[in-house]
């Protein structure tokens, strides 16, 4: 107890608290220690490295402000997990700090008497006297707690009245948000009653528990016999919890007494500005809308260079990292591309090529050319044409239609050669502008919008893979199966940051007949295996000229897997798509080194559904310095320092890697040949 961690947290007076919730998480109070870019350096408070993500097992304890420039115990959440970013948990919520609700304990106001002193605020802290009257108040007898004695008094003095049965039900439903704990009441009442009301009742009890596809399709039924506001508004509520937002707001239309949405705690205005609209309404009069013509000079922009790809010659567009054919509606984009990333300096991380509508309406099947999103919250659209094609009449339509979709402050069309350049103003309407502002222009109109932050980016040194880090990564991060042995996880985490580490190039290195010519850095992707599963995440990007002088693009990223093991997963392209060929468990296929801290990865050539001899007989006939020992040996990580491609014997191990995974593709096209003969 004399050891417990206290974060202090203070606030004002009129905070409130989640006093009833025992079925899920508790949510937060915002805090000043949230930074300008929407995130909290745990570094400041906590002794973690910059880049840690989240913290756990301390106590926070918040404080009510007073007068007296003191500050009173109001609430405690023990046990909790403070996030440096926004996470969502508990019923959508975004929190930073979560604790279980079992463990967190609200002292009524006539109960606060424990004082500290407000400098106290946001700083963490050991006191026997502060952990001593915790241990006091974290009793249900103590705080303001759920009764469950309610629930089993209630039902005795009830017996079989529907009325009382119901009015207990709405005490502990929608009151005090028990919805878990109203089981009972709610089955009791579906056994007496099969009226309207109490259907709808156990459709909410479903939605909230567990089950919303039997919720909806009970809400369906009911719809179907009395097309009441509330059901629309439930309704809609799935929907949009869905993504499915031109279906919530269809449902919204429908509602006849706006006024009902306060009873749901929503603003029926705010609703229609954050919601797209419904395809069949007219957000924009596009015979009315001022066209200003802007020349923006696309066409000095300087095109990507170009890749061979299965023999087809592709441009290797810089954002998504990958060769595209060749077009003159693709020469357009890519001129734009550059002018996003040169003249507006807009990151290349917050710009999304082909996005699909469907990140912002599930079930739209249409793609803008490009979009700039901040925090998810869209910047900018482009609609990118072929020189030769006006771009007033259909293309204007199209992008403003598009727009009811994302909502973005700023559009942009262009054909190349000129361009009709938009704002979004508080009245919904498109102000013509004569050039296209700088992306920290548009960021200052946008509002409160800030940058998403970047996952990885700031490697950690060796020096820190501590037994403490390591049950970290191993619980909270996607670097390490929670299976891999403990003497493993540095290296396995060196060889991690190795691939997500951008401060060097992997490139200009030649060996076992091929050269990596080109390092594409980091880019998030999926990568899909033969058993129909796919790896989602960040990925270091190479291109690499095989021995036949055809041009490959190759990925390669470290992950844990859900069976609890990690794995070295390694894609390359395959008509157009990236296709794991080669996914090496290092728990088993790294070796230590008796007297030193290398560690030796060989692969034994297995491949799935297919024999791991015939994998090292091709190897060996086509590249025979690969194979010792009848396995791929792929070389020796030093673990002594960071690894880096300067490291002794990493530019080996690229080119081996490269190599096998390579001729793995080649042997897996061979006898895909063969068996259709």
């Amino acid at each position: 107890m004399n050891d417990e961690k206290l974060f202090i947290q203070i606030l004002e007076p009129d905070c409130q608290f989640a006093l009833y919730d025992y079925d899920g998480i508790v949510i937060d109070i915002p805090s000043p220690i949230i930074e300008n870019n929407n995130e909290i350096d745990l570094s400041k408070y906590f002794d973690v490295p910059k880049n840690r993500k989240s913290v756990k097992g301390f106590t926070v304890v918040y404080c009510v402000r007073t007068d007296e420039n003191k500050a009173v115990v109001a609430y405690v959440a023990k046990d909790a997990i403070i996030y440096s970013f926004r996470v969502f948990c508990y019923d959508e919520q975004p929190l930073y700090i979560s604790a279980s609700s079992e463990n967190s304990y609200a002292v009524p106001e006539n109960k606060r008497e424990y004082y500290i002193d407000s400098s106290l605020d946001n700083r963490l802290i050991t006191d026997k006297a502060l952990s001593e009257y915790i241990e006091k108040i974290s009793v249900p007898e103590y705080c303001v707690k759920f009764d469950e004695s309610i629930i089993e008094r209630g039902l005795s003095e009830a017996g079989n009245d529907i009325n009382k049965l119901t009015a207990l039900f709405d005490e502990v439903f929608d009151v005090k948000q028990q919805y878990h704990k109203s089981e009972p009441i709610i089955k009791k009442m579906i056994e007496l009653s099969s009226d309207w009301e109490t259907r709808y009742r156990y459709a909410n009890y479903l939605y909230y528990c567990g089950d919303p596809v039997e919720a909806m399709s009970m809400y369906n039924k009911l719809l179907g016999e009395d097309q009441r506001d509330e059901m629309l508004i439930h309704m809609g509520l799935y929907y949009q919890g869905c993504g499915r937002k031109s279906e919530a707001m269809a449902l919204f239309e429908q509602v006849r007494d706006k006024s009902k949405f306060g009873d749901f705690y929503l603003d029926y205005e705010m609703l229609t500005k954050s919601l797209p609209w419904v395809s069949n309404v007219e957000l924009y009069d596009e015979k009315r809308i001022i066209k200003h013509s802007v020349f923006l000079p696309f066409n000095n922009k300087k095109l990507p260079g170009k890749i061979k790809v299965d023999g087809a010659s592709k441009f290797l567009d810089p954002v998504r990292k990958k060769g595209v054919p060749v077009t003159p509606e693709e020469k357009v984009r890519q001129q734009v591309l550059r002018y996003l990333l040169d003249d507006c300096r807009v990151p290349e991380e917050y710009i999304k090529v082909e996005d699909s509508l469907a990140h912002y309406d599930k079930g739209n099947a249409l793609r803008a050319d490009i979009t700039v999103r901040v925090s998810d919250i869209p910047l900018l659209v482009v609609e990118c044409k072929e020189n030769n094609i006006p771009i007033d009449g259909d293309p204007l339509r199209q992008l403003l239609n598009y727009n009811k979709t994302i909502r973005s402050k700023y559009l942009l069309l262009t054909n190349g050669n000129e361009s009709f350049i938009y704002m979004i103003d508080d009245n919904e309407t498109p102000v013509p502008l004569s050039a296209l502002p700088t992306f920290d222009e548009m960021l200052k109109n946008l509002g409160n919008a800030v940058p998403v932050r970047e996952m990885y980016r700031q490697r950690i040194d060796v020096s820190e893979f501590t037994p403490d880090e390591i049950s970290y990564e191993k619980a909270n991060a996607r670097f390490l199966g929670a299976d891999t042995p403990d003497e493993l996880c540095p290296v396995i985490l060196n060889l991690a940051w190795f691939f997500m580490d951008d401060s060097y190039k992997i490139e200009n290195i030649k060996g076992c007949g091929c050269e990596i010519v080109r390092d594409c850095g980091i880019n998030y992707t999926k990568v899909g295996n033969q058993s129909g599963g796919k790896y989602e995440g960040e990925f270091r990007q190479l291109i690499v000229i095989d021995r036949h002088g055809r041009e490959q693009r190759l990925c390669f990223s470290v992950f844990g897997t859900i069976s609890g093991y990690t794995s070295l997963i390694c894609a390359i392209e395959i008509n157009g798509h990236l296709e794991s060929k080669l996914q090496i468990q290092l728990d088993k296929s790294l070796e230590k080194s008796e007297d030193s801290d290398i560690f030796t990865l060989t692969h034994n050539g297995v491949r799935s559904r297919r024999s791991a001899k015939a994998t090292i007989d091709y190897v060996m006939g086509i590249c025979p310095e690969l194979i010792e020992n009848n396995k791929v040996f792929l070389g020796n990580l030093d673990n002594e320092k960071n690894l880096t491609i300067s490291s002794p014997g990493m530019k080996e191990f690229m080119s081996r890697l490269v190599a096998y995974v390579i001729l793995r593709k080649e042997l897996s096209v061979k006898e895909t040949k063969e068996k259709t003969l």
